[in-house]
This record gives C-alpha cells, sequence and structure tokens, in this order.
C-alpha cells in the first residue's frame, strides 16, 4: 500500500537529519549518541528508538494494510527467535489515516510483537523514504542498514540470521 506523498517541510528536514545521525545512513554510519523519540502506541508515553542492539528491525507498518497485519504472527516468530541474541523490533505506525486512539485499540485487541510507535508527523517515514507500507529495515548494532525489502522476505531474514548467528 502506498502512503500519501507530502513535502518536506522545515521541521522534517530537522527531523530526517536527527534520525539519520540516531540510526545511522545507508552508508554505514555509526550512530549518534542522541536517540530519536517517538509515542509507544500502547501507552502514549515517549520512548526512545536508537541502535545498539546486534539488529534493530525496524518495520514502517499500518493497521489499515493488510500486508502488514498478515505478517504480524511472522514478526512474532522472529522476536521469540532472535530477542535473546539481541534482536530487537520496532514497528513505526505512518500516520496516514491514523492516530494514537485506533493504534491503542488496535494493540489492546491481540498481543503484538515488538514496539509499535506512532509517527504522527510522517517525519521517520519521510526520513527513510518509506513510501509504501510495510516498509522493513534491518540496521547493525552501529545502525548502519544492511538490508531493506517492502515485505519480510529473504532479503530481511537472511539479513537477521547473518547479524544473530553470526554466519
Amino acid at each position: 500500500d502506498r502512503l500519501p506523498e507530502r513535502g518536506m517541510n522545515a521541521r522534517a528536514r530537522e527531523a530526517a537529519v536527527a534520525l539519520l545521525a540516531v540510526l545511522g545512513s545507508a552508508g554505514g554510519a555509526a550512530a549518534a549518541d542522541l536517540p530519536l523519540s517517538l509515542e509507544e502506541a500502547a501507552s502514549g508515553r515517549t520512548v526512545e528508538v536508537q541502535a545498539g542492539a546486534a539488529a534493530l528491525h525496524v518495520v514502517f507498518f499500518a493497521t489499515w494494510c493488510p500486508p502488514c497485519v498478515d505478517e504480524l504472527d511472522r514478526l512474532t516468530d522472529l522476536e521469540d527467535r532472535w530477542e535473546g541474541r539481541g534482536y530487537r523490533l520496532a514497528r513505526l505506525a505512518a500516520r496516514a489515516r491514523q492516530s494514537l486512539d485506533r493504534l491503542s485499540g488496535f494493540v489492546a485487541k491481540r498481543p503484538m510483537p515488538g514496539q509499535l510507535l506512532f509517527d504522527a508527523e510522517g517525519e521517520v517515514e519521510r526520513a527513510w523514504g518509506a513510501t509504501r507500507v510495510p516498509t522493513h529495515v534491518v540496521l547493525d548494532a552501529a545502525g548502519a542498514e544492511i538490508a531493506r525489502s517492502g515485505s519480510l522476505d529473504a532479503t530481511i531474514e537472511d539479513a537477521l540470521k547473518q547479524l544473530l548467528s553470526g554466519e
């Protein structure tokens, strides 16, 4: 599913710069000290997302996206398999047609893997060029992008396996 395109205003540009500094760029830059703050859907509290886990798996997600919902069981399996080895899952809810209330209701209906965070202003999706949901991005401990895909496919699973099992 395609996200609505929006122009990047000054605030979005600042967020993009901050996100790239925090999570690292596709070119392998190391993560900065300052974390990215987003609202957690279940609690509404602000949480920080930063590199540091052996593998940070970021998934741009929407409650209205059938493929996103269909992947939840597979994401739970990945979390169960790799959590003890440094796997961290952060699902970033794109702002299109969503609200914190809608996300909280969605989370209350079923167990969810990882953290569901709300990108209320769409700054993170713009910074990462996530124009479709789902979009999967795997980062290493330094915040370098290792893999990216529009689905939970072999590209993502192979990158996680390489980072978490040493293969």
